[in-house]
């Protein structure tokens, strides 16, 4: 029990600045996504420093896509289903967040379906 002036000590913050100089300088992520379909197959990739600024910028970019009345309709859904790519991964890129892409686009038989 705490009495009168006494403050209730948290120990998560002796924690959390343990944990940020054990892995100081391990920010890094990497992150592939590839869609095979019956036209070809396109692979993009990203990797960078700091994954919590990353998902912010992407959830930046998302949020003024709908401020900006991108998004027409109404509902449910998700973000790759309704936000238009260009605008976003333009916004992305003014931030520093640049995938590679690469599309092999060909012959459906070649390509396994999904």
């Amino acid at each position: 029990m705490f009495g009168a002036g006494r403050e209730l000590r948290s120990g998560s913050s002796v924690s959390t600045r343990g944990l940020q100089h054990r892995y100081e300088g391990r920010d890094r992520y990497g992150v592939i996504v590839e869609v095979q379909g019956a036209r070809g197959r396109v692979r993009a990739g990203l990797v960078g420093r700091g994954q919590a600024t990353g998902t912010a910028i992407g959830a930046a970019a998302v949020v003024v896509a709908l401020a900006e009345d991108e998004v027409k309709q109404p509902g449910i859904w998700l973000a790759e289903q309704v936000v238009p790519p260009e605008p976003f991964f333009e916004r992305l890129a003014t931030r520093g967040l640049v995938p590679t892409v690469e599309a092999l686009l060909g012959d459906s038989r070649s390509v396994p379906r999904l």
